[in-house]
């Protein structure tokens, strides 16, 4: 229960801080890091799965950067 409800509570706090689909990209960044893991635990990894897992960054990141320009358009209009 108390998993729950902090992983609810820290999506409410990310919500509050960016916007919401940053932090639904952010929730599947969950992917790229069970890679690393499999990886570090030498588990065979199949290309589909790096490929997923490269897309899943590169989306979060184009994102990242999107937000961080709309954000400096905002601070120069004020």
């Amino acid at each position: 229960m108390a998993i729950t409800w902090s992983s609810d509570y820290l999506y409410v706090l990310a919500m509050l801080r960016t916007t919401p689909l940053v932090v639904t990209v952010g929730i599947s960044l969950s992917i790229p890091v069970a890679v690393l893991g499999d990886f570090m635990l030498n588990v065979p990894l199949h290309k589909q799965v790096l490929v997923g897992a490269t897309l899943v960054l590169i989306g979060f990141i184009a994102i990242g950067l999107d937000e961080s320009s709309i954000e400096e358009v905002d601070l120069e209009r004020n």
